[in-house]
């Protein structure tokens, strides 16, 4: 039996998606390199990503339940949602850093002092930028990263879904994790996380004053956390992400604040089944629809074009109109750049489709004349 996502999960999915978009986006507008800092942001870039893991866990659990999909139907959805975006965002990210360099070479030779640009680029292209011991962005785009992490939990998923027979399984599951490698794999539990919370949301709804007051708990102990208000509690926010496990080194408060917000998920899909989505305001949801079916674009692309702006525009850093004005021009860009990418996610998948039919022809005998 198909399983259908309560429309008001689905609209508090999207303010979720949204507001981490926009959190990941201020937080790195607040960097030096850009302004002189924006001290009403708290440095939670970071967090904002495990929380794009768990929905993401959350999501991928719904979809996998539907009971409809084949092999062949999950990677040509898997690809296109990923490459409608990734593969512009490379290439935006290529001419910003060549025009940038020729800009501001020295700020550029910083950002890129690692070295190798092009073997970068070409391990972010097959999603290995991660993978082992590299730790490898793609030039200016640092948080690229994340989705090396987001296509191996969707590599990991479907081969324990559609690989047949329990020894061939395990064993393409272990070959996946060792060229995943650890610091993918501490993190999995977190995307892991918002499978379990979707698993326990098809189970009968508890007494809605016990969901409310967790949903309330779990508010508050988020709102401490990404607000730098637990600091005193031994969290830290702007840990460095540095070897060897880079942006896997606070996996243990990950997996804290994980669970948190697959709770948070979890009753607020419980008290979403006693509340109906249709009172939201027309306007409140159109806004909320607009904002979370750009969010990976928003995430995918403003790193590299805050470092363009930044050196490539007269405007005083400590002003704040000035600043608040830069970046919505970088946002102005980065929705115009959604026509191109995910609006553009049927084109992917045809392409997907044809290359599946493609390779499936070369392995069938060729017919008798």
């Amino acid at each position: 039996m198909e399983q259908k996502l309560n429309p008001g999960t689905s609209w508090y999915l999207d303010v979720l998606r949204g507001a981490a978009a926009i959190v990941v986006l201020l937080g790195h507008a607040g960097q030096g390199f850009f302004s002189q800092g924006l001290p009403w942001m708290p440095k939670v870039a970071h967090e904002m990503v495990v929380i794009f893991f768990v929905l993401s866990g959350f999501v991928m659990s719904y979809v996998v339940s539907r009971g409809r999909s084949h092999w062949q139907d999950y990677l040509v959805a898997r690809f296109s949602r990923i490459a409608s975006v990734a593969y512009p965002a490379l290439v935006v990210t290529i001419i910003c850093d060549f025009i940038g360099r020729r800009i501001a070479p020295d700020f550029y030779a910083e950002i890129a002092r690692s070295g190798g640009y092009w073997g970068r680029i070409l391990l972010s292209f097959f999603f290995l930028q991660q993978s082992g011991p590299l730790a490898a962005s793609p030039g200016s785009n640092t948080p690229f990263w994340s989705l090396a992490y987001e296509v191996w939990y969707y590599i990991f998923l479907g081969l324990w879904l559609f690989v047949p027979g329990q020894r061939r399984r395990a064993a393409q599951l272990l070959l996946g994790a060792v060229v995943a490698g650890p610091k993918i794999l501490l993190l999995m539990p977190v995307w892991l996380l918002g499978v379990f919370a979707h698993k326990l949301s098809l189970r009968n709804a508890p007494w809605i004053g016990f969901s409310g007051f967790l949903f309330v708990v779990t508010t508050v102990l988020l709102g401490a956390i990404l607000t730098g208000h637990a600091t005193g509690y031994g969290y830290q926010g702007d840990w460095q992400a540095g070897p060897p496990l880079f942006f896997s080194a606070g996996y243990l408060v990950d997996y804290v604040v994980g669970l948190l917000v697959a709770v948070h998920i979890l009753v607020a899909d419980q008290l979403m089944k006693y509340w109906r989505c249709e009172q939201v305001s027309k306007p409140v949801n159109r806004i909320t629809r607009y904002l979370a079916d750009r969010s990976f674009s928003l995430y995918a692309f403003h790193m590299p074009l805050l470092y363009l702006v930044a050196v490539s525009l007269p405007y005083q850093k400590d002003n704040p109109l000035q600043v608040a004005a830069v970046l919505c021009l970088v946002i102005f860009i980065v929705l115009a750049l959604h026509w191109v990418t995910e609006k553009r996610r049927p084109a992917w998948q045809q392409t997907a489709q044809r290359a599946l039919r493609y390779f499936e022809g070369l392995r069938s005998p060729a017919s008798p004349r």
